[in-house]
């Protein structure tokens, strides 16, 4: 198949390609995805909807390709979302006259002490705009 575009950067087997500026003809190999703006896919090539709303990586790893986590983006959507940690400390033995009396329940023990966080939902204020993701179909 031959396509007229002006390729941008390659990553893998994530060809990224543009329609603006100068052009040149290139043959591109059976079932690359490539991004292009406009609406609708090259004669030879066809839409690739599992890619919708997709972040795509390469993967070194065959039975890592075509997998998908989550829930996909609709066009500029800026989903809240937040994020976990688990935050760990190990503390020495320390003695301090009057605050670590029998009667204070406010001081801690010495040895490890570990908790878990969340932050609140929240959006990033960088909504994603999707471009059209197309693969080659010969």
């Amino acid at each position: 198949m031959r396509i007229t575009w002006k390729p941008v950067m390659t990553i893998g087997a994530l060809g990224i390609a543009s329609c603006f500026g100068s052009v040149s003809q290139a043959k591109m190999p059976k079932n690359m995805i490539f991004f292009i703006p406009g609406g609708t896919c090259p004669a030879g090539s066809s839409r690739a909807t599992d890619a919708n709303g997709r972040l795509l990586l390469s993967a070194n790893d065959p039975g890592a390709v075509g997998r998908t986590f989550g829930m996909p983006l609709h066009d500029r959507e800026d989903r809240k979302h937040s994020h976990g940690a688990t935050v760990s400390v190990t503390l020495d033995s320390h003695h301090i006259a009057g605050a670590s009396s029998c009667c204070n329940s406010q001081a801690t023990s010495q040895g490890s002490h570990s908790t878990d966080l969340k932050t609140d939902g929240a959006a990033s204020s960088l909504p994603f705009v999707q471009l059209l993701v197309c693969k080659v179909d010969e």
